[in-house]
């Protein structure tokens, strides 16, 4: 559940309390900062006050950032987790955090083995591992994690010389020093290879 969604639950059970408790009570149960809480309960108010509600973007927290993280653990090397995680500390670190809650989204709500059965091409590839060698490998299924590890997953797979697919080992990937591309957007594996 989003926090503007819990937050639209506590300002509809308590708003009647006035602003200033319903803000404490968002800022407590939700762990955000008083600016975060402020922004929250706006939105909470205008969406349940008003029909011509539009959204305004509420950014995401460590705490979420860090959930992110346990669901992405299998799928990103200790380098690059590192790397990214001191990003979140520094300058942009709010688009760092974001990108790690939408990756952990995209990870979430990927296919187990044989839900793209018979789509081929068709198939929709979540995440891109690339090399600096030339590697292009295109997940469109993962597998189920056993103790924490993601042994493989299938999807398109090209070493630099054409492609196929097939199953491809996540810890083989993270071994040789594949790393995850955070700037990629889900899509049709017919899209990407032409």
């Amino acid at each position: 559940m989003s926090n503007q969604t819990q937050a639209n639950d506590i300002y509809r059970a308590h708003s009647s309390k006035g602003r200033k408790v319903v803000m404490g009570m968002i800022q407590d149960e939700l762990m955000v900062s008083t600016a975060y809480a402020s922004t929250l309960y706006a939105n909470a108010k205008k969406k349940l006050s008003n029909t011509n509600y539009t959204p305004v973007y509420v950014p995401n927290n460590k705490l979420q950032a860090a959930a992110a993280v346990d669901l992405l653990r299998p799928f990103i090397g200790q380098t690059q987790l590192t790397f990214v995680g001191q990003l979140c500390y520094g300058e942009e670190r709010q688009y760092f955090i974001d990108k790690l809650v939408e990756l952990g989204d995209i990870v979430k709500s990927m296919p187990t083995p044989g839900k793209t059965n018979g789509q081929g091409m068709s198939a929709i590839a979540y995440l891109h591992y690339f090399h600096n060698k030339g590697m292009d490998f295109y997940i469109t299924e993962k597998d189920v994690c056993e103790n924490g590890r993601q042994h493989q997953a299938f999807g398109w797979a090209d070493m630099g010389y054409g492609g196929e697919l097939g199953y491809i080992s996540i810890e083989d990937l993270l071994a040789n020093e594949c790393e995850l591309d955070f700037a990629f957007t889900p899509k049709k594996l017919s899209e990407i290879v032409k």
